[in-house]
This record gives C-alpha cells, sequence and structure tokens, in this order.
C-alpha cells in the first residue's frame, strides 16, 4: 500500500509542468525591411560631367504677344558634354542629367552644370582603326563679318522653311530665348544679337516659332510669334545646313580643310572616314577645358581645329560641319551612352542609305591611350535625347 502511494504521488508530480507550459503561446518575430532607403548595391563613385545644361521647357508657355510668363533662369542647351566612361548615373542635371551635362542633357537642357573629369572606360577592342599622323595646326583665318540686322528685316523669317531652317534676326538688347515647337516636341536655344538659323528637325508639319524676351529677374515674354506649315523639300536637307550649333561656311578653315582631305576621294563612305579619322588624330581631349565652361557655351569649329583639342560638344560640331561642306548629312546628338558618364554629344552620319553612330571625344581619349578603336558604335549604347 505504501509503494502505491509513492508511485502515484511520482506521476502527479511529472505531469504538472506539462499542463503549467503547454498552452502557452509562441513569439514571433517579424523582420520588416523598408525597400528603397539603403542601396548598398553599389560602390560606384558617380562623377558629374559637363554640358551645358537643358533649358527648362516646362517653364516657358505658350502667351499671346505681350503677355509675361514666369521661368526659371533658362540657358541654352548646349553641350551634353560628358565624355568616356561609366554607365550613366545622374547628378545634377536637367532631366538629362545624369550628368550633367554637361554632360550636356539629361532632356536637356539648362541650368548651370557640375563638372568632373572623366575617364575613358575600357572596352573589348573591335576593329582597330588607324588615324593618320598629326598635322602641325592650322592658323586661324579671320571669319567672315556677321550679317548686320536692320530694320527692315523679319524678327522671324521662315522663307528656308522648305530648307530645314528658320532665320532669326534679333536686334534687341534683352536676354532671349528662342522656341522651336511641333505638336508636344520642344527645342529652346539663346538668342544673340545678329542673324542666326536654327533647325526644324522635327520633319515636316506645323511649327510654332516664338522669340520670348526677358523682362525682369526670371521673367518673359513673347517678343513674335510664328505658326507655319513646313514641307521639307529634300529629305536630310536639314542636317547639311549651317545653325547655332554647327556653324559653317565655304570661309571657314576647317571646311577649307574638309575639302583638301577629300580632294581625291569619290564616294561619301570614303570622304566620311577620312573626316573621321582626321578629327580623331588631331583634337584631343580638353578635360580642363570642362571647368571653364558656362551655360550658353557654343562650340566654334574653326577654334576647335586651330587650338587641336574641345570637349564633346566640339569634336561632334566641328565633326558635323566638315561632313555638311562636302553634303554629306550629319548630325549632332546629345544624350547618353552607357560607356559615358554624363550629358553626352556625338554624331551620326548618313552614308549608304543609313544613320551610322560615331562618337570622335571618345576615340580621340582611345587614341591618346594607345586603345584600340571602332569607328561604328552600336545603337544598343547611345540613347539620343536631342538631335541638331
Amino acid at each position: 500500500m505504501r509503494k502505491f502511494a509513492i508511485l502515484l504521488i511520482a506521476a502527479l508530480l511529472i505531469s504538472i509542468p506539462a499542463f503549467a507550459i503547454g498552452n502557452q503561446p509562441v513569439a514571433e518575430h517579424t523582420a520588416v525591411v523598408a525597400a528603397g532607403l539603403i542601396d548598398n548595391t553599389s560602390t560606384e563613385t558617380v562623377v558629374t560631367v559637363e554640358v551645358t545644361a537643358e533649358v527648362d521647357e516646362q517653364n516657358l508657355t505658350d502667351t499671346v504677344e505681350g503677355e509675361e510668363i514666369a521661368s526659371d533662369e533658362i540657358a541654352a542647351s548646349p553641350e551634353p558634354a560628358a565624355e568616356e566612361p561609366a554607365p550613366v548615373k545622374t547628378t545634377a542635371v536637367e532631366p538629362v542629367a545624369k550628368v550633367a551635362v554637361v554632360s550636356t542633357p539629361a532632356p536637356v537642357e539648362a541650368k548651370v552644370v557640375p563638372v568632373s573629369i572623366v575617364t575613358v572606360a575600357p572596352a573589348a577592342p573591335v576593329i582597330a582603326e588607324t588615324a593618320p599622323a598629326v598635322e602641325e595646326k592650322p592658323v586661324l583665318l579671320t571669319p567672315p563679318a556677321p550679317v548686320v540686322v536692320t530694320a527692315d528685316m523679319p524678327l522671324i523669317d521662315t522663307s528656308k522653311a522648305s530648307q530645314g531652317i528658320v532665320t532669326i534676326n534679333y536686334s534687341g538688347t534683352a536676354k532671349a530665348r528662342l522656341e522651336v515647337r511641333k505638336g508636344d516636341a520642344k527645342y529652346y536655344y539663346n538668342l544673340y544679337k545678329g542673324q542666326e538659323n536654327f533647325p526644324l528637325q522635327l520633319g515636316s508639319g506645323q511649327y510654332t516659332i516664338t522669340v520670348f524676351e526677358n523682362t525682369t529677374d526670371n521673367r518673359y515674354r513673347a517678343a513674335d510669334r510664328s505658326i507655319i506649315d513646313v514641307s521639307i523639300s529634300t529629305a536630310n536637307s536639314v542636317f547639311l545646313a549651317s545653325v547655332q550649333e554647327i556653324k559653317w561656311s565655304e570661309q571657314s578653315l576647317a571646311t577649307a580643310k574638309a575639302r583638301q582631305l577629300t580632294s581625291s576621294l569619290s564616294t561619301d563612305r570614303e570622304k566620311f572616314e577620312a573626316i573621321y579619322r582626321f578629327v580623331v588624330a588631331n583634337v584631343d581631349y580638353d578635360t580642363p577645358k570642362l571647368a571653364t565652361l558656362t551655360s550658353t557655351y557654343l562650340p566654334s569649329i574653326d577654334q576647335t581645329l586651330t587650338s587641336g583639342k574641345g570637349i564633346c560638344y566640339d569634336h561632334a560640331s566641328l565633326m558635323a560641319a566638315m561632313l555638311r561642306s562636302l553634303g554629306i548629312p550629319a548630325k549632332l546628338v546629345k544624350g547618353y551612352a552607357s560607356t559615358v558618364q554624363g550629358y553626352h554629344a556625338w554624331n551620326e552620319v548618313y552614308v549608304d542609305g543609313q544613320w551610322l553612330i560615331v562618337d570622335a571625344s571618345v576615340d580621340a581619349q582611345r587614341r591618346a591611350r594607345g586603345a584600340e578603336i571602332t569607328m561604328i558604335k552600336s545603337s544598343d549604347v547611345y540613347k539620343k535625347t536631342l538631335e541638331f
């Protein structure tokens, strides 16, 4: 009996702990991740590049003549400026900006851009192009006198619209801007006293051309406006013209050089390759220039030729001008390239029935490093935002 009592007590003691803890709830711990707050996936250093900012087109809205509009301080859309390397990252520049761009871009267009030195990213060699020997720098010639604007000249001259250009004869003293609009697409330019041509590069159709003048602070008024129906008479004629960003004439030193380089050549392809090789071999990339750029910078083809150096904007303008003077359609393009950090400028050239992409400033840097060069670039690498 005593043994039975001891066994009963032991059994009760063993069952009590199980009952006491068997219904306790299990604590759950949830780890929360705040997506997007921190990104440690990239350790790449972002470098901003030249470009003359892009225009804040959103602030120049339609208005009738004399009516004022508010606008951020805007500068033309020069240099998308950036050059070789590294994937595009945005830093401060207009939509365009992953670079400043300019780089030159971004869409470009305008605020003052941060600058920085760019290095060329390594690329697998494909076709080694042989550049000609560097030539002695030519002497700068005196450019032809600019056209004097008189009172009888229209502010907006559309007489050459069928050739793909509109001429602005500006004689005012106020800061002025030009808007070229077709549908939802718009291009903006700074205006300076004198006569200048601007491209109608958006094809045939209805354009609205407006000249804005600064009144006070950041306010502009529509000084004049013209709405025209344009029918481009010859395909690609707009990409042969002398315009603000690609200004050339028969008297230009650069056009004389183009004629000299191609005098014994017969096909457009041969002439194109001769001009490309000359520019790559004789115009170095000018890194220090990046620190001196203003938002109103425009290339001078003869200055680039005689100095033998320039930024991407200069290379692209010189190439386009020399080719256009030979009757070969060529575009100055602004945008981004996966091999270049920042807003950038390059060329598209129409040869053998197709547009070919070339990048003289990138190839000039590769040439300086002794790297191999592939003349024709892949469209997968380049993303244009503007073309002139």
